[in-house]
């Protein structure tokens, strides 16, 4: 199976690079780091590091996107255009497509990913002479796991999905209300579950409210990286919010997976 998958991950990434609109959205998103990165010379920015906590939020944002563009096609459009069918009549088990499709999509986020901040390394050390080799590295290595994470889901929706119309509409909404809304009404939610516990005598404290914020991908994502760059006193939260991603990176696909190995595909 293992061929079959990294086959089919190969012919997927071969397709998929030829996106216009991906690399229309990945081109956005190193142009936004760079100019977070030229805009530093006028600023309060003095060092390569809190330029990097500058990036957090172009990356909260719109790494997210770029993850989407990449993976919400990935089952849903063969599905629709009905090529899936000659796909598993190769024959291809449905897990292998899936599987080769989450390996292609992530590593067509990773690639872009790579390329952006590959370029804001170089201008970081042009303009501030030296990258502290830890932060950059712990930096990269949860903004990996905060890309992985959204490729995982946008590939677990497309599963769930029939039509390129219904991914979409999963995609953005999952886009929409779990990370945009989360972010924006964050403290309403705190006091919905405040007051869920009140009814049953339990009191959520402050540190108990931050572990709520914590479970959307984008607040997993900014609650993590209090490991990258303040790992001595990051505390509980921030693991809270690497769990956070690897449960949503594993169980939405689960969940399609689940949905798609029953589908009717005809």
């Amino acid at each position: 199976m293992t061929g079959d998958v990294l086959r089919i991950a190969r012919n997927d990434f071969l397709n998929v690079r030829r996106s216009r609109l991906l690399w229309g959205v990945v081109g956005a998103y190193g142009l936004f780091v760079a100019l977070l990165v030229g805009s530093s010379a006028t600023s309060d920015i003095t060092s390569a590091t809190q330029l990097l906590v500058g990036v957090t939020g172009v990356t909260a944002v719109v790494l997210p996107v770029v993850a989407i563009v990449a993976g919400y096609l990935a089952v849903a459009g063969e599905r629709e255009s009905g090529t899936i069918t000659v796909r598993l009549g190769l024959p291809d088990s449905r897990l292998a497509v899936l599987a080769g499709k989450l390996l292609s999509r992530s590593a067509t986020v990773l690639l872009g990913f790579g390329m952006a901040f590959g370029v804001a390394l170089v201008l970081a050390v042009g303009m501030f002479g030296a990258v502290d080799p830890g932060v950059y590295a712990r930096f990269v290595a949860v903004s990996t796991l905060f890309a992985l994470t959204n490729a995982a889901v946008a590939v677990g929706l497309s599963a769930l999905a029939a039509t390129r119309a219904r991914a979409m509409t999963l995609a953005g909404g999952f886009y929409v209300g779990g990370n945009v809304l989360w972010l924006v009404a964050e403290r309403y939610v705190v006091d919905a579950v405040r007051s869920l516990l009140g009814a049953f005598g339990v009191d959520l404290s402050d540190s108990g409210a931050a572990f709520v914020t914590a479970i959307s991908p984008m607040e997993g994502y900014l609650s993590a990286v209090k490991l990258v760059f303040a790992p001595a006193t990051a505390g509980a939260v921030a693991w809270f919010g690497i769990g956070s991603l690897v449960a949503w990176g594993v169980v939405v696909p689960t969940v399609g997976y689940w949905r798609f190995r029953t589908a009717e595909l005809a």
